[in-house]
């Protein structure tokens, strides 16, 4: 069945984009984003409200005026509903709403209610002392000045990401990928951990924690590998992981 409206999840709480809104709705969106703009008290009491900026029109000549629009919940959509003159339209849109977001509440996985659509703002997360005692493992300084090597993000895939959940980093990419095709934003300048709701952030930190000490300690890579090893898999399953690693890590 063809998805009436793509909904997002912003950890546990589900939203849908204002320009999908306006097209299931079949007014202009730039209609909508007038009610958008004067109704944003309302909106921000319903729940977190913030105008994004994506790619709006493209000219032929090139070039194009960004759009603005905004990660709507339920309650905010019903909202905007109430003060959007009513037509048939409208009307059979309240039902099919309201069976959209009921079924993506029934399709959300566990790892969905800590994942974001939208970023949260950039906080330093990965401190530098994290840095120092990864690359000198590696037998090479950590200079904030400088571009990391491409290694160091294979690395925090394998050891920072993947132990909190499997497959995390992947989850990561994709909602940042997401997000970028919807705003027009460069990736390169968008961390994965601003995809963490904040209690999975958390606990981000205190792994970052964990595995800069067990770096800061280690005399050599293998010392820190099998260290890290019998921490989160155990001394049974070194065999195993050191197998996986070099799949997937190589010489590094």
């Amino acid at each position: 069945m063809e998805e009436f409206l793509a909904i997002h999840n912003q950890g546990a709480e589900l939203r849908a984009d204002s320009r999908d809104v306006a097209k299931v709705l079949g007014i202009d969106h730039e209609s909508l984003l007038v009610d958008l703009d004067r109704h944003p008290r309302e909106l921000e009491q319903l729940g977190h409200f913030r105008l994004e900026v994506g790619d709006g029109i493209k000219r032929p000549q090139g070039g194009g005026r960004q759009q603005k629009f905004a990660y709507l919940n339920f309650d905010q959509i019903l909202y905007l509903l109430t003060i959007t003159r009513a037509t048939t339209q409208t009307r059979e849109f309240r039902v099919r709403l309201i069976l959209a977001f009921k079924r993506a509440r029934q399709s959300l996985r566990p790892v969905d209610k800590i994942l974001l659509s939208i970023p949260v703002v950039w906080q330093k997360t990965f401190k530098d002392d994290f840095y120092v005692a990864l690359l000198r493992l590696y037998g090479d300084k950590f200079d904030a000045s400088e571009n990391k090597p491409s290694w160091v993000g294979v690395w925090t895939n394998k050891f920072i990401y993947e132990p909190i959940y499997g497959k995390l980093s992947d989850e990561l990419k994709a909602k940042r990928a997401a997000y970028c095709a919807s705003t027009g934003k460069d990736a390169d300048w968008i961390k994965l951990h601003q995809f963490l709701e904040q209690h999975a952030k958390e606990e981000l930190r205190d792994h970052i924690t964990k595995i800069t000490t067990l770096l800061q300690l280690a005399g050599g890579k293998m010392d820190f590998i099998e260290s890290f090893a019998a921490l989160f898999h155990g001394h049974t399953q070194l065999k195993f992981f050191l197998e996986d690693l070099d799949k997937d890590f190589g010489q590094h």
